[in-house]
């Protein structure tokens, strides 16, 4: 299917690669030829940069982690016990020391990629700072309501006579409401909404979330004010605002968690790029098969 330097990626490989996806991702769905071949390319790549990675490290000195694949081969055959440890090795036309030295080869491509990627991604704190400071715009709370919401669905294709009895029945609910009956109580017992587990609330709502005319409504409501029935294409609404919060800079500590994923990934991206081009150059990448071309990294 491939080869990356000497080594040659069979087409055996490939395929316990792609049977080991649809075991896992797809044992009840039939799958199409053409996502057939999305999936032996997506394995082919995985299996490319896999045999990259362990030659980027061998080329740094890093050794083989064998005697770490032997202690973990040794557990498996415990745990599976020796008969069936011996079986899954006949299934996949393995013999002990191939299965040491595909885990053992993994092993190397995990500690190369942390090494040579993941660690020279790290953001440092004077970045996160530097960029908060230089982008203060794309750091902000925007303005948002907390909002506790009772849905009573009605089909849309339903008749005028079950819209006026939902109606009727929103209009009940809302005079329960103001009688003091819980929201909570009432939400998590009568409405359609994903969110009557949590007894209606939810949570913290930007503008343009909600469906039109209950957007409206609700962005024109003052705090702990009852609104309903709102009708929308959904059914009726019966609605709470529960807290309003003002539009205000994220502090650097909030935006922290955000600017350490963004920077850290893009640094992640590049240090990829450089260290799969730089094995390229000495170890060639060749796609043994047409169709798997776009498997190349």
């Amino acid at each position: 299917m491939a080869r990356v330097g000497d080594v040659t990626i069979s087409r055996e490989i490939l395929d316990e690669n792609v049977a080991r996806v649809l075991q896992g991702q797809y044992q009840h769905t039939r799958v199409s030829e053409e996502k057939l071949q999305e999936l032996r390319v997506k394995e082919l790549s995985v299996l490319i940069r896999r045999q990259l990675l362990v030659a980027g490290a061998k080329d740094r000195g890093l050794a083989l982690p064998l005697a770490e694949a032997r202690l973990q081969v040794a557990a498996m055959e415990k745990q599976l016990g020796p008969e069936e440890y011996q079986k899954s090795l006949k299934a996949r036309g393995w013999t002990r020391k191939d299965h040491e030295r595909i885990l053992a080869e993994t092993l190397l491509a995990e500690k190369a990629y942390q090494r040579f990627i993941l660690n020279p991604s790290a953001v440092s704190e004077e970045e996160i700072a530097a960029f908060f400071k230089a982008n203060p715009e794309r750091f902000q709370w925007p303005e948002a309501l907390r909002v506790q919401h009772i849905l009573l669905k009605v089909s849309a294709t339903a008749d005028a006579k079950t819209w006026e009895k939902r109606e009727q029945e929103a209009k009940d609910l809302v005079a329960r409401l103001q009688r003091g009956e819980d929201f909570a109580t009432l939400a998590s017992q009568l409405s359609d909404d994903p969110y009557r587990v949590k007894g209606g609330d939810l949570g913290w709502v930007h503008r343009g979330r909600l469906v039109e005319p209950l957007e409206t409504a609700v962005w024109t409501a003052r705090v702990g004010q009852l609104l309903g029935p709102v009708r929308s294409s959904e059914g009726f609404h019966v609605v709470r605002v529960l807290e309003r919060r003002l539009a205000r800079p994220m502090t650097l500590d909030e935006a922290r968690p955000l600017i350490q994923r963004e920077l850290g990934e893009k640094k992640r991206l590049e240090a990829e790029k450089r260290f799969f081009a730089e094995v390229k150059s000495r170890h060639a990448v060749v796609i043994l098969d047409s169709s798997l071309a776009h498997a190349a990294p």
